[in-house]
C-alpha cells in the first residue's frame, strides 16, 4: 500500500494586517539593517513616534543574536532628544553584563545627544575598571577630535594603573606591517580560475 500523504504540511502565508505590532517590528528590522553593508553608504534614518517604544525594546534585548541591530537601535535612540531616552541609554551604558560594543554604542549615543553629559559618562566608565570598555572609550575619544575628549583620554592613559590599556592602545595604533597580497584562486590542476 502506497502512502500518498506528504510528510509535511504545506506552507501558509500569514496576513500581518491584523497584527500591527509584529508588522511594525518587521518594518523596523528592515529599516535598521538598511545600509549596513560594508560597501554601502550608511543611511540617516528617521523614526516615527510610534516606533520609539519598539526601538527601546530592541535596544535592550540582550538575548538577541544580532548585535548590529541592537547597536543600530541604540544609535537611533540617540537621535531622539528626550530625558526618557537618555535614562534608557545610561542604563544600558552602566549595565555590567552588557556586551562591550553595546555599552560603547550607548555611551556614544549619549555623547552625541549631550556632549557635556557624554563626557561625564565616558569619564565615569573609564574609571570603572573594565579594560575592554576603557580601550573602546579611548578609541572613541580620539576619533571625535574634540580637545576635551582628547585631554580626557590623555589623562587616563597617563596614569600608571592604566599601563596595560596604554600599551594596548599604542599597539592598535601601529601599522600592522606589510599587507599580504591575495593570491589568485587555482583549480586542482594548478591553473588560474
Amino acid at each position: 500500500m502506497e502512502n500518498t500523504k506528504l510528510p509535511t504540511r504545506p506552507s501558509r502565508l500569514v496576513n500581518l494586517d491584523q497584527l500591527a505590532a509584529i508588522k511594525l517590528r518587521m518594518e523596523l528590522n528592515q529599516k535598521l539593517m538598511a545600509g549596513t553593508c560594508a560597501f554601502a553608504k550608511p543611511l540617516e534614518l528617521a523614526f516615527r513616534e510610534a516606533e520609539l517604544p519598539v526601538l527601546k525594546v530592541m535596544a535592550s534585548e540582550r538575548f538577541s543574536v544580532n548585535t548590529l541591530r541592537r547597536k543600530r537601535a541604540i544609535a537611533a535612540l540617540g537621535q531622539q532628544k528626550s530625558v526618557e531616552t537618555v535614562d534608557d541609554l545610561v542604563q544600558l551604558a552602566e549595565t555590567d553584563h552588557e556586551e562591550i560594543s553595546v555599552r560603547t554604542e550607548a555611551l556614544q549615543a549619549i555623547h552625541r545627544m549631550s556632549p557635556r553629559l557624554g563626557r561625564v559618562m565616558l569619564e565615569k566608565q573609564l574609571n570603572a575598571g573594565v579594560p575592554e570598555l576603557a580601550l573602546s572609550i579611548v578609541r572613541y575619544l580620539y576619533q571625535t577630535g574634540e580637545p576635551e575628549g582628547r585631554q580626557l583620554a590623555d589623562r587616563f592613559l597617563a596614569l600608571r594603573k592604566n599601563e596595560r590599556i596604554r600599551q594596548a592602545w599604542e599597539q592598535s595604533q601601529k601599522p600592522s606591517g606589510r599587507q599580504a597580497v591575495p593570491q589568485p584562486d587555482r583549480n586542482l590542476n594548478g591553473r588560474l580560475h
